[in-house]
């Protein structure tokens, strides 16, 4: 359950980055978290809440480079 633990800092590292406007560290951070998770029972929740993570920072860095930014 290492890699489990090593996900959820990862994931907790990606929030901090959400948080403070860098999504594309977030983008990194949540994608470290799903390499790191096997896909199984054990750890698809985990694994869900990375992907949702992923997906809301993926779409939000889409549309700050949209606005130029």
């Amino acid at each position: 359950m290492q890699r489990a633990h090593e996900a959820e800092d990862a994931i907790a590292r990606g929030d901090k980055n959400y948080a403070d406007g860098d999504y594309e560290q977030a983008l990194n951070e949540y994608k470290t978290a799903l390499d790191l998770l096997p896909i199984a029972p054990a750890t698809q929740a985990l694994r869900d809440a990375a992907s949702l993570r992923y997906c809301n920072a993926a779409v939000h860095l889409a549309r700050q480079r949209a606005q130029g930014g």
